[in-house]
């Protein structure tokens, strides 16, 4: 009976590790790029960007927007040509795509 306890225990304590380390990256096709820029922190950046699709995208709402931070120059230099041009991009985020997420990847599109 207590070696099914000790079990029963270990077997809750993995599920609970890896539901916990699981991380859910979204792709939203289909975005607008509202601002973009760089923070007071150095190396860090952020950009505003609105869903311009007829679909919600993970927690991204049709024609609502989300504040993403990321790293880097080259997602910079795409999301501001993106915004300079007036041009949709696509982007890849490290969760949902809600406010606070990190942006992993952004693809300009037409």
């Amino acid at each position: 009976m207590k070696k099914k306890i000790i079990t029963a225990i270990l077997a809750v304590s993995c599920v609970g590790f890896f539901v916990g380390s699981a991380s859910a990256a979204t792709y939203c096709p289909t975005v607008s790029v509202m601002k973009a820029g760089t923070t007071i922190t150095p190396g860090a950046n952020f950009v505003r960007i609105k869903n311009v699709g007829t679909a919600q995208c993970g927690g991204l709402g049709v024609g609502a927007t989300a504040d993403l931070t990321f790293d880097g120059d080259q997602n910079l230099a795409v999301l501001l040509t993106a915004l300079s041009l007036g041009k949709n991009v696509g982007v890849n985020t490290a969760g949902t795509a809600v406010s606070g997420d990190v942006l992993a990847s952004v693809i300009v599109t037409q």
